[in-house]
């Protein structure tokens, strides 16, 4: 006979593992396995241990007798110990009887079981484009530099990085479609410029553009925002403001300060008041000079002593008035 022949199994805690037994005799031709009524696939801790150490497992024989088919079912691996090896036979019995004095038993298969663990294959994570940004904000601060400044999403994949984009219908040559200014690596969310298209901002005054920030990330780009803003054609803002009691009128508080040295040219000022947590109030418009006094003024009925007032300055010209930066100063008379 060919028996026993040998075969080692590795096998998952969870899985169904099946294997086909084709018995041959000695010459190689197919053994008949009819009359073989018993067939044990049987699993155990070691060679030659007892029924207490061993675990069946499911058999077939096919329709022909000429091969069997053993099966080790999730239910039988979930009680054999990862860290245990098993050995395994498979055997046929052909019993007794019609003229057999004694049961003929050949074990046709053997060898050892290794388990392991089930095998959970790793999540793979899949990256999304990330949602737009949030908050953006672009203002001139000071006059000729632009400051783009927003807020990454809360929410989604994270972004990476940042693109800028920037078109104007209003400069010659007129830019219609969105150029790229510059990328910015994450978790930075501003940028400040000084030119735009390669131009400096002073030369572009009082032309509007449209800035677009897009979020990216590995998956791509997302839509982008837009917000618009018109580059500043009004002065810088003033400079060196100090205020004082006015030595002339008693009561009366005056103030000096130096018109902006570089930008468009300042031809006037606008001056505001409050007190406390109040809001400011503008007290004298399109103020020509440099250097004020509240004598005379409405404000000069409201200063009263002991308390602390804060005076802002803004200038002004034909292109309007600069709110964006200004000077300020306080005094309590």
């Amino acid at each position: 006979m060919a028996f026993p022949g040998t075969y080692d199994i590795k096998y998952y805690k969870g899985d169904t593992f099946e294997f086909f037994v084709y018995p041959k005799n000695a010459s190689g031709a197919t053994f008949d396995l009819t009359g073989f009524s018993s067939i044990r696939f049987t699993i155990a801790t070691s060679t030659g241990a007892g029924p207490t150490a061993s675990y069946v497992g499911e058999v077939i024989l096919d329709g022909n007798n000429t091969y069997i088919k053993c099966i080790l079912t999730p239910e039988i691996g979930d009680q054999l110990a990862a860290t245990q090896t098993y050995v395994y036979d498979v055997q046929i019995e052909k019993p007794a009887g019609n003229g057999v004095t004694y049961p003929y038993i050949y074990t046709i298969l053997k060898g050892n079981i290794s388990v392991t663990e089930q095998v959970t294959l790793p999540t793979t994570q899949t990256v999304t484009i990330p949602l737009d940004v949030v908050g953006l904000s672009v203002v001139e601060d000071p006059a000729g530099t632009v400051t783009v400044d927003w807020t990454a999403a809360t929410s989604g994949d994270a972004a990476t990085s940042y693109k800028i984009y920037g078109k104007s219908e209003t400069t010659t040559p007129a830019v219609t479609t969105y150029m790229l200014l510059t990328t910015i690596t994450a978790p930075t969310t501003v940028y400040s410029t000084t030119s735009v298209f390669s131009i400096p901002l002073t030369s572009l005054e009082g032309n509007t553009f449209d800035i677009k920030v897009t979020a990216i990330n590995s998956a791509g780009e997302s839509t982008g925002v837009v917000e618009s803003i018109t580059t500043l054609a009004v002065p810088n803002a003033a400079t060196s403001f100090n205020l004082i009691e006015d030595p002339s009128h008693a009561g009366a508080i005056a103030g000096s300060w130096t018109a902006p040295a570089t930008g468009n040219p300042a031809t006037a000022y606008n001056i505001y008041v409050k007190y406390a947590t109040e809001p400011y109030a503008l007290i004298v418009e399109d103020y020509p000079l440099t250097a004020f006094s509240t004598y005379g003024t409405p404000a000069q009925a409201l200063i009263t002593s002991g308390v602390l007032y804060t005076f802002k300055i803004t200038s002004k010209n034909d292109a309007g008035e600069n709110t964006v930066s200004f000077v300020e100063d306080t005094i309590t008379v």
